[in-house]
């Protein structure tokens, strides 16, 4: 609902808002991470973003870029200075992110989730999908483990999978 949403509102005019969101879903990047998102941070050449020691909550921080991420990120590519979600009036970065999802959550029916569920989201998304805790703190920088252990009862269906094809090879084991 929400990707529907989302490209609704890149119908509506607003391309750069509805990458913003899909970037957020994408990185698992926190707001300000995205929001003010300069464009000398970016290389997509090498698919990364390097933010400064004051640029994230955790020091220096990389992120990853999915090959959907960095194409995002093409289509934005007008300016290849200052902020990559310009605000519309002045010199600084966009400021107008709450006010949009205030609106795009309830057009798309999701009126409990703020948008650092986004984060979450992608991080539950990664445990669902059996990637290590280890992995999935590195990628949403986090600076302790136990920060991303929370994450841990959603990868229960991979340990499964991982033991039912233990089981299976067990149980066909010629004799």
């Amino acid at each position: 609902a929400l990707l529907q949403t989302l490209s609704k509102v890149q119908g509506d005019g607003e391309p750069a808002l509805a990458s913003a969101f899909r970037l957020l879903l994408m990185t698992g990047a926190r707001k300000s991470e995205i929001s003010d998102l300069r464009w000398e941070e970016i290389d997509l050449e090498r698919g990364l973003i390097t933010l400064g020691a004051l640029r994230s909550k955790t020091g220096r921080k990389r992120i990853v870029l999915s090959s959907a991420a960095m194409d995002e990120l093409r289509s934005l590519q007008p300016k290849r200075t200052g902020f990559v979600f310009p605000a519309k009036r002045g010199d600084g970065p966009t400021r107008t992110l709450q006010d949009a999802w205030e609106r795009i959550r309830v057009d798309a029916g999701i009126e409990d989730v703020r948008i650092h569920d986004l984060r979450h989201t992608f991080a539950s998304l990664a445990a669902a999908e059996g990637q290590s805790l280890y992995l999935i703190g590195k990628a949403l920088g986090h600076a302790q483990s136990r920060t991303t252990e929370r994450y841990a009862h959603l990868a229960h269906e991979p340990l499964r999978t991982l033991g039912d094809a233990v089981t299976q090879r067990l149980v066909t084991r010629p004799e």
